[in-house]
C-alpha cells in the first residue's frame, strides 16, 4: 500500500491559523491567494490577526502599505476596528467601506480636504454595528450630518474644529452616547446636557470666559473628566466647574491638563469621592493637601525636582487604598529609596497589593532597578504609563 505523506491542507483551521498569526502581512496576503479555503480561513480570522487594521489611502504608497491595501480588500468585511490614514478619496474605498457591516470602531487620522472626509463619513452612515468614530480633523456640516444618521454612536473624539449647534444635534440624535472628547475648541458645552444623560466621560477645554462649564457637572452618569486649561485668566471657571462637581459624587476619575495653584487645590479637596487623579503642581503645599483625598487609589503628578518628595510620601502614607503611583520627577532615585522605606512602615503584604510605581525615565536612562530596592511584596515598577490609557 501506498504511503501517504501529510500536506498543509491535513492540519486543521486551527493549526493554520496559528501559523497565519506568525506570517509577516505579504505572506499572510499570499497564503489567502493560495485557494479557496484559506482565503475564506483568512477573512473567518481577520479580527484576530488585525484587532485593529490600520490602513493607508494615498497616491504614493510604500511596498508595504500596498500589500496592507490588498489584504485590506480580502477580509475587510469581517474587520471591526479601522484606522484610516487617507488623503484622497477612492470609489474602490467608498465602497467598501459602505459594505464594513461589522465595524465598530472608526479612526480618521490624515486631515485630507473636506469633500474628501465628507464623502467618507457619508460611507460609515448605513454601519449597523458602528459605535466609535475618532476623527482628527473639521466636523462640516456635510459630516455632522452622517453622525446624525448613525444614532448608535456610544464614543465620539473629535480633535478637529467643530461648532455646538452640530454637535447639539450629534448628540440629541446619538443620546446613548458615553464618551466624547472635543480637544481644544471654544464652545457652550451646557448646550449639550441636556442631551447626554448618558454620558460617562469627558475630554475638553476650557479656552472662554463666556461659556458655562459648570453645568456638566449636572451629567447623572459622568464618571470620568479631562479638562484642559492654558489661560490662566481662566481659572476662575475651572474653580466654578470644580466647587460644581463637589456635588457629583459619582465622579471617580479627574484630570486636570493645566498648572495647579493652591485654590485650585483647595476646590479639587472638594472632591471626596475621587478615586483617580492627575494634575500638574509647582507649589509644595498643594500636594501635601491632598492627604485628605484619602479614597485615591490611582495619582498621577507633574512635578519639578525631588524637592517635592516628602510631600508625596506623606500622601501614601495618608491614602491606605492607593494601587498606583505615577511620577514625572528629575531625581527618581533618591524618592524610590524613600518611597520604599515608607511602604514597608505602612503597608501590610497580606492585606494590601503591591503598589504599582511609575517613575518618568526611571528604567529610560539605565538605573539599576535592583530587587533588594523594589521588594516586589511591597512595590512594582511599571514600563509604561496608563496616562492616557482613555
Amino acid at each position: 500500500m501506498q504511503q501517504r505523506y501529510l500536506t498543509l491542507m491535513d492540519l486543521n483551521d486551527d493549526c493554520l491559523a496559528h501559523i497565519l498569526k506568525l506570517l509577516p502581512s505579504v505572506d499572510q496576503y499570499n497564503f489567502g491567494q493560495t485557494c479557496v479555503r484559506l482565503r475564506e480561513l483568512l477573512k473567518q480570522r481577520a479580527c484576530q490577526l488585525y484587532p485593529i487594521f490600520q490602513l493607508q489611502w494615498s497616491r504614493k504608497l510604500t511596498s508595504e502599505q500596498q500589500i496592507m491595501l490588498k489584504l485590506f480588500l480580502n477580509i475587510y468585511e469581517r474587520l471591526q476596528q479601522l484606522v484610516l490614514d487617507v488623503d484622497m478619496s477612492n470609489e474602490l474605498l467608498l465602497v467598501r467601506l459602505s459594505n464594513m457591516q461589522n465595524l465598530e470602531s472608526f479612526a480618521i487620522n490624515e486631515i485630507a480636504h473636506d469633500k474628501c472626509n465628507a464623502r467618507i463619513f457619508e460611507a460609515l452612515n448605513a454601519l449597523p454595528k458602528l459605535q466609535s468614530i475618532y476623527a482628527q480633523c473639521k466636523i462640516t456640516k456635510a459630516m455632522a450630518a452622517s453622525l446624525i444618521k448613525l444614532k448608535q454612536l456610544k464614543e465620539l473624539r473629535i480633535r478637529g474644529s467643530s461648532c455646538i449647534k452640530l454637535l447639539v444635534e450629534i448628540c440629541k440624535s446619538n443620546s446613548e452616547l458615553r464618551v466624547l472628547t472635543l480637544g481644544k475648541q471654544q464652545m457652550s458645552l451646557q448646550l449639550i446636557v441636556p442631551h447626554c444623560k448618558e454620558l460617562q466621560q469627558i475630554d475638553f477645554s476650557i479656552s472662554h470666559a463666556d461659556c458655562d462649564y459648570a453645568a456638566l457637572a449636572t451629567l447623572p452618569k459622568l464618571k470620568k473628566m479631562c479638562i484642559h486649561s492654558q489661560h490662566a485668566n481662566l481659572s476662575w471657571r475651572l474653580r466654578e466647574l470644580l466647587n460644581a462637581l463637589a456635588a457629583a459624587t459619582q465622579l471617580s476619575c479627574l484630570k486636570l491638563q493645566t498648572n495647579i495653584d493652591l485654590q485650585l487645590t483647595s476646590s479639587v479637596l472638594k472632591l471626596k469621592h475621587l478615586r483617580e487623579l492627575e494634575l500638574y503642581v509647582e507649589e509644595k503645599c498643594c500636594i501635601s493637601l491632598l492627604t485628605a483625598l484619602s479614597q485615591l487609589e490611582r495619582l498621577h503628578i507633574r512635578l519639578d525636582g525631588y524637592q517635592h518628595g516628602q510631600e508625596i510620601l506623606s500622601v501614601v502614607m495618608s491614602c491606605p487604598k492607593l494601587q498606583r503611583l505615577e511620577l514625572r520627577t528629575t531625581q527618581y532615585s533618591q524618592f524610590a529609596l524613600d518611597l520604599m522605606q515608607v511602604l514597608r512602615a505602612v503597608r501590610s503584604p497580606k492585606q494590601q497589593k503591591p503598589l504599582e510605581l511609575y517613575i518618568w525615565r526611571l528604567l529610560d536612562v539605565g538605573y539599576a532597578v535592583s530587587s533588594d530596592l523594589f521588594d516586589s511584596a511591597y512595590c512594582t515598577v511599571l514600563t509604561k504609563s496608563s496616562s492616557y490609557d482613555w
